[in-house]
C-alpha cells in the first residue's frame, strides 16, 4: 500500500524535474490523483497516502541517506575533474559532460551535467578529462554506495572537493519532515504494511557478504533485458486504436505488425526479439478467441533465439532471464498481455484491445512493492540521474515482473555452505572433463554460477515438458513423460550444435582483441572491462571505415590512443579518429609529442599537451592491474639521431600485453637488429613463462619481415597479419607465407576474412572467436 503512494510521487517528480518544473507541484497533483484513483480504500488512508506521495515527489531534489536518492542542482560550484560525453558541433554552447566523485558526504556520486561554453573553452572535445572549478548548470547526481569500483575505474578521480552546497539544509529538514510522515503513516496502516517498510530498510542494510553474493548474480542487469517495455507499448497502442473505432480483429493485426516493427526499431536486441515473439502468439490467440499461454511463448521465443544464435544459451545474462521469467509464470500462468481490473488477488481477464492504461497501471503500482524490495535487496538503483521518466517506469515494470522470483530464490542459495559450493564445483568439473565439454562450459569455475546453471538448464526442462505435453495432447498421441522425453532430445541437440561453436564468455572476463581491416597499415583495439586502447590509427584512405568499426567496438570515447611510429599506415587516421570518436590520453614515444600536436593543429584540432604523455622503455601503460602493458622498446630520440642506421621504423614504439594465459607482441614496424632483439626477448618471455604467443606481424607481413625469427618460439604462436585486400605491395609477401606454412604457424589475415574481434581468457590462454572469423592453420 506504501508504494501506491510512493512510485506515483517519484515518477511525477522526476518529470516534473525533467521539464524544469516546480517539484512541490508534482507532488501536489500526485496527491490529488492517489485519493482519486483508488475509492474502495478507508478516506482517512488515502489522505495519509496523499501527503505521503507529496514529500515522495519532493524527495527528488533531497539528499536523504541510503541508496537511490538523487538531487537536481542549479549553480552549483564545484571544483573536480569531469570528461566530455557528448559536444555540439559549437562548443561555445557548452557540453554534456560525465563527472564521478568518489566521496560526497558518505557516498559515492555520479553526476551528469551541463557545462557553460566558457567554462570548457573552444578547444575541447569528446572523450577530454578537464580540471573543472565553475558553475554547472541544471544537472542531476547519482548516489551509490555499492558501486565503488565501477566509479572509480575509468579515469580515477580522486582529488574532489565541493565548494558550496546550498541545499544541505533544505535536504536535512526535508529528511526529517519525510521520516516523521514514514512514521505516521507505517503507524496507521496495517501490520503488514508496517512489516513491508521494515524489509525496505533492512534490505539496504545486508551483510556485506549478502550484497556481494546478489551481485555476482546479474540482477542488476536483468532489469535492462526483461524486454517489459514490449508490453507496455503495445498496452499503449491498443488504447489509441481503439480510439480510432477500428475493428477488433483489425485492431489485433495492426498489434502483430506494430510489435515485429518493434524488433528493427531498435536494433534487433535479444531482449526485444524474445519479448516480441513471446507478445505475438498472445496476440494472435485473441483472433481466435483462444487463450495464449505465456509458459508456451516463452519456450518458442527461447527456441527461436538458440536457433538464432545458439552462443545465447552461453550468456548468463540470457540463462537468468528465462529462468526468471520461467519461475514467475510458471505457478500463475499470468498472460501478461490480457490486463484488466484488480479485485484482491485475482484478475479479471478482457481482451487486450479492451485494456485500458489506466488498469494497468494500478496493477503495476499494487505489484510495485515486490520491485521495491528487490531493487533495495540488490543495491540497484532503477534509472536515477536521468532527465526522463519513462525509463524508470519500465525499471519498475520490469523488476516487478521479473525479479520478484530470483529475489526469492537468490537468498536460498546464498544459504548454501561454502563447503558443499566447492564439492558441487569438483564433481561438475569432473563430469565436465569426462565428457570432453570443459571447453564449452559457460561459466566461470565458481560454485555459486553453477547453482544457476543448474537452475536455468532444469527451467529448460519445464518448458519444454508444458509444449511437449500440450503439442501431443493436440494431434491426439498418448505418450509416457513425453515432456522428459522432449527435454533430453532439446538438450542432445543443444549439446551437438553449441559443440560447433566456441562461446563468448562473459565479457569482462575476456580480453578483446579487436584487428581493424585498413587497408595497407596497422590498427588494434584491445578492451578489458570497459577500458579501451587503441594502438595506431592506420592509413589516412582508411579512417573512414576504422571510424565506423570503433563506433560499434568502442561504446563512447576511447581511453587512449597509442602511435608506435610516425608513418602515414600507423598515425595517418589519428586527427580524425580524436575527432569523431575521441580519446582521454595519446601516448607516443620520446620526442614525438611535438609533432603530433603539429599534425593535429594542423587538422584544426587544438589538442591539450597535458593530455599526451611519452612512453620510455619499461614504462608500463596505464590499464588494469590483471592486463599488463609494458613498453618493451622506446628509442631516446638523440640516439637515434646520432645513429644514421636507424630509420623511423626502428624507433617504433614496441608494447607486450602480457597475462598469465598469454602474451601480446605488438612491434609497430621495428625491423633489422633492433627487431631480432625484440624477439628475442619477447621469445624468452613466452618460453620462461610457458606462454602462447601472439605476434602482430611488422611491415604486414612483407618479405623483409623476419619471419624466419619465428621458428625460435618453442611454444604456440599466432600471426595477425594486416595487409588489406589487393594492396600495391602485393603483402603478405610469398616468402612470408612459405615460413608461416612450414613452421605451422596460426595466421589471421585482414586480406583475406577483414577486420574481425578475437576474444582471448586471460587465464587459461585459449581464444574464442567471434562469428565470421576465420583463421588459417598453414
Amino acid at each position: 500500500m506504501l508504494m501506491v503512494a510512493v512510485i506515483p510521487g517519484i515518477v511525477c517528480g522526476f518529470v516534473f524535474l525533467a521539464l524544469g518544473l516546480p517539484v512541490w507541484l508534482a507532488g501536489v497533483i500526485t496527491g490529488i490523483a492517489v485519493a482519486l484513483l483508488y475509492p474502495e480504500i478507508k478516506l482517512t488512508t488515502r489522505l495519509i497516502l496523499s501527503l505521503f506521495a507529496l514529500f515522495s515527489a519532493l524527495r527528488v531534489v533531497m539528499i536523504l541517506p541510503g541508496p537511490g536518492t538523487a538531487i537536481k542542482f542549479e549553480g552549483m560550484r564545484v571544483l573536480c575533474r569531469v570528461r566530455i560525453i557528448d559536444l555540439p558541433r559549437n562548443g561555445k554552447y557548452g557540453a554534456r559532460a560525465l563527472v564521478r566523485i568518489t566521496e560526497f558526504q558518505g557516498h559515492s556520486m555520479e553526476m551528469q551535467a551541463y557545462i557553460p561554453g566558457e567554462c570548457i573553452g573552444d578547444s575541447c572535445f569528446r572523450g577530454q578529462e578537464l580540471l573543472l572549478e565553475g558553475k554547472l548548470k541544471t544537472g542531476y547526481l547519482r548516489f551509490n554506495q555499492f558501486m565503488e569500483n565501477y566509479i572509480n575505474s575509468p579515469v580515477g578521480l580522486n582529488e574532489v572537493k565541493i565548494l558550496n552546497n546550498s541545499l544541505s539544509l533544505p535536504a536535512g529538514i526535508g529528511s526529517a519532515i519525510y521520516r516523521c510522515v514514514e512514521t505516521a503513516l507505517i503507524r496507521h496502516t496495517s501490520r503488514e504494511t508496517a512489516s513491508f517498510c521494515g524489509q525496505l530498510v533492512l534490505a539496504s542494510q545486508k551483510h556485506r557478504e549478502s550484497r556481494e553474493i546478489f551481485g555476482r548474480t546479474g540482477l542488476v542487469h536483468l532489469i535492462a533485458i526483461s524486454g517489459m517495455h514490449v508490453t507496455i507499448f503495445l498496452s499503449i497502442a491498443a488504447t489509441l486504436l481503439r480510439v480510432t473505432g477500428l475493428p477488433v480483429t483489425l485492431i489485433q493485426i495492426l498489434m502483430v505488425l506494430l510489435a515485429l516493427s518493434v524488433i528493427f526499431m531498435t536494433g534487433m536486441r535479444p531482449s526485444v526479439i524474445r519479448a516480441v515473439i513471446m507478445a505475438v502468439p498472445l496476440v494472435s490467440a485473441s483472433l481466435f478467441n483462444a487463450r495464449g499461454d505465456p509458459v508456451n511463448s516463452l519456450s518458442l521465443a527461447t527456441t527461436c533465439l538458440c536457433l538464432f544464435r545458439p552462443l545465447y544459451l552461453m550468456e548468463p545474462s540470457f540463462i537468468l532471464s528465462v529462468s526468471a521469467t520461467v519461475i514467475l509464470l510458471w505457478p500463475r500462468r499470468i498472460d501478461v498481455i490480457e490486463s484488466g481490473a484488480v479485485k484482491g488477488n485475482v484478475h479479471s481477464e478482457t481482451s487486450v484491445a479492451g485494456s485500458e492504461v489506466l488498469m494497468g497501471l494500478k496493477i503495476c503500482l499494487l505489484m510495485a512493492p515486490y520491485a521495491m524490495v528487490t531493487i533495495g535487496a540488490t543495491g540497484f538503483q532503477a534509472i536515477i540521474a536521468t532527465p526522463f521518466a519513462a525509463p524508470l517506469i519500465a525499471a519498475i515494470l520490469k523488476g516487478t515482473l521479473i525479479l520478484t522470483a530470483v529475489d526469492l530464490i537468490t537468498p536460498s542459495l546464498a544459504a548454501i555452505p561454502a563447503a558443499f559450493l566447492d564439492f558441487l564445483t569438483d564433481l561438475l568439473m569432473k563430469m565436465a572433463r569426462a565428457l570432453e565439454m570443459h571447453e564449452y562450459m559457460f561459466f566461470q569455475i565458481r560454485g555459486f554460477d553453477i547453482l544457476h546453471a543448474i537452475f536455468f538448464y532444469s527451467a529448460a526442462v519445464l518448458i519444454w515438458y508444458a509444449l511437449s505435453t500440450g503439442f501431443f495432447r493436440r494431434v491426439g498421441i498418448v505418450m509416457r513423460f513425453p515432456g522428459v522425453v522432449m527435454a533430453v532430445v532439446f538438450l542432445v541437440c543443444v549439446y551437438f550444435i553449441i559443440s560447433q561453436f566456441q562461446p563468448r564468455m562473459a565479457c569482462d572476463s575476456l580480453l578483446t582483441l579487436g584487428v581493424a581491416d585498413v587497408g595497407q597499415g596497422s590498427s588494434i583495439l584491445l578492451k578489458w572491462r570497459g577500458r579501451t586502447l587503441l594502438v595506431d590509427t592506420g592509413p589516412p584512405q582508411g579512417t573512414g571505415s576504422l571510424v565506423r568499426w570503433l563506433e560499434k567496438k568502442s561504446s563512447g570515447p576511447l581511453d587512449g590512443v597509442l602511435i608506435t611510429h610516425l608513418h602515414d599506415d600507423h598515425y595517418g587516421g589519428l586527427a580524425r579518429v580524436v575527432e569523431r570518436i575521441g580519446t582521454s590520453v595519446i601516448y607516443c614515444g620520446p620526442g614525438r609529442s611535438g609533432e603530433l600536436n603539429q599534425l593535429l593543429r594542423q587538422s584544426g584540432i587544438q589538442w591539450n599537451p597535458n593530455c599526451q604523455k611519452e612512453l620510455n622503455a619499461g614504462q608500463v601503460v596505464e590499464f588494469d592491474s590483471e592486463i599488463k602493458i609494458r613498453v618493451l622498446r622506446a628509442p631516446d630520440p638523440v640516439l637515434s639521431e646520432a645513429d644514421q642506421a636507424q630509420d623511423e621504423n626502428s624507433r617504433s614504439v614496441v608494447l607486450v600485453v602480457e597475462t598469465d594465459g598469454f602474451a601480446i607482441l605488438i612491434p609497430g614496424d621495428v625491423s633489422g637488429e633492433a627487431a631480432r632483439e625484440v624477439f628475442a626477448q619477447f621469445s624468452d618471455l613466452c618460453r620462461k613463462r610457458d606462454l602462447p604467443a601472439w605476434i602482430v606481424s611488422p611491415h604486414h607481413g612483407s618479405d623483409g619481415s623476419l619471419a624466419e625469427i619465428y621458428s625460435e618460439f618453442q611454444g604456440e604462436i599466432m600471426v595477425i597479419c594486416q595487409s588489406g585486400r589487393g594492396n600495391r605491395h602485393g603483402h603478405p609477401g610469398k616468402k612470408f607465407l612459405e615460413i608461416m606454412k612450414r613452421e605451422k604457424i596460426t595466421l589471421f589475415r585482414t586480406d583475406e576474412i577483414g577486420a574481425f574481434v578475437l576474444n582471448l581468457d586471460p587465464v587459461s590462454g585459449r581464444f574464442f572467436q567471434d562469428k565470421g572469423v576465420i583463421c588459417r592453420k598453414m
